[in-house]
Formats: C-alpha cells, structure tokens, sequence
C-alpha cells in the first residue's frame, strides 16, 4: 500500500486456488480529515476471461 497525503493506492487480485491471477485492479482511496474513506476509485487491471 502506498499513502500520499489524504490518498492511499494497492492493487487487488482474484487468484483461484492453485491458479494464476484471474483479475486485478488499482484501488485509490479518498481519505477524510477523520481517516475515514470519503470516495473509492477501482480501475481494472486485469479483467476477467470472457467465456
């Protein structure tokens, strides 16, 4: 995780068991004064396969 200021970044993954990454995304949280998330932002990576 990365935190700049009132911003904080990582990255998700969905892994099936034994598998390689199925899809990924950069997350961006929007903090508050408080700490608290104010706004999310979720940008896909790696989208799923389509079957």
């Amino acid at each position: 995780m990365t935190v700049h200021a009132d911003i904080a970044r990582f990255t998700v993954q969905l892994v099936p068991h034994g598998g390689e990454v199925a899809w990924a995304a950069r997350v961006f949280l929007l903090l508050g004064d408080d700490g608290r998330i104010r706004q999310d932002y979720h940008l896909t990576v790696k989208p799923l396969a389509v079957q």
